[in-house]
């Protein structure tokens, strides 16, 4: 799939230069069993208990190894991520990546942004979040390819798809502007949909705190 890709190759070029790994609601993903397990990184995967619990029991079944992973069990929508964190051994002086997948099109425009501040607040200096952020037309059901996967996530979770952007004219400005709003910088993006009738749907972005 074009945006697991596009992550990698954000991921990969700043994997040097970064000390922390952090996945936001990690759910099921396992970038920090594969290539990324070799470098010098150190990794933290936040999301809730019953999400935590059920993957650690197949990566167990799957004979792979996660001693090198701190699990953080939070729910984001009622606790303080960042100090749970914290207390896990996360220093907020060093740079880290966040990898924020498949998350921000569940949330409301106000989480969205309040995570953005915190993320910011207790980063270090040159940390960068990657993230995938959709389009309102996306959102709605107007231009979604992948609908039909978001919906049926949606009915798992009991989650509603919330927080969009306006990609309707000029997309590239319309991410510019909305990271400006909360004082962040874009670097390397990918935009899918853009060369289509339809217009882009979403965007994979480096985000530079």
């Amino acid at each position: 799939m074009n945006r697991t890709i596009y992550f990698d190759n954000i991921i990969n070029k700043s994997k040097d230069k970064v000390d922390q790994f952090v996945i936001m609601g990690a759910g099921f993903d396992t970038r920090c069993y594969g290539d990324l397990k070799n470098s010098h990184l150190k990794f933290f995967e936040l999301d809730q208990t019953k999400t935590q619990k059920l993957k650690k029991e197949y990566l167990k079944r799957a004979g792979i190894d996660t001693s090198h992973v701190t699990y953080v069990k939070v729910d984001f929508r009622t606790e303080h991520w960042y100090e749970k964190l914290e207390k896990a051994g996360y220093d907020p002086g060093k740079k880290s990546i966040f990898l924020w997948e498949g998350v921000t099109l569940y949330l409301s425009e106000k989480e969205v942004r309040n995570t953005l501040k915190e993320i910011k607040e207790h980063a270090g200096s040159g940390s960068i979040i990657v993230a995938d952020l959709y389009a309102k037309s996306f959102v709605t059901g107007e231009n979604a390819p992948g609908m039909k996967k978001a919906m049926k996530v949606q009915k798992i979770t009991d989650e509603e798809l919330g927080f969009g952007i306006d990609f309707s004219s000029d997309y590239e400005n319309a991410l510019k502007t909305f990271l400006e709003s909360e004082n962040m910088k874009g670097g390397d993006t990918y935009f899918m949909g853009s060369k289509t009738k339809k217009g882009t749907y979403m965007v994979v972005a480096e985000i530079n705190l």
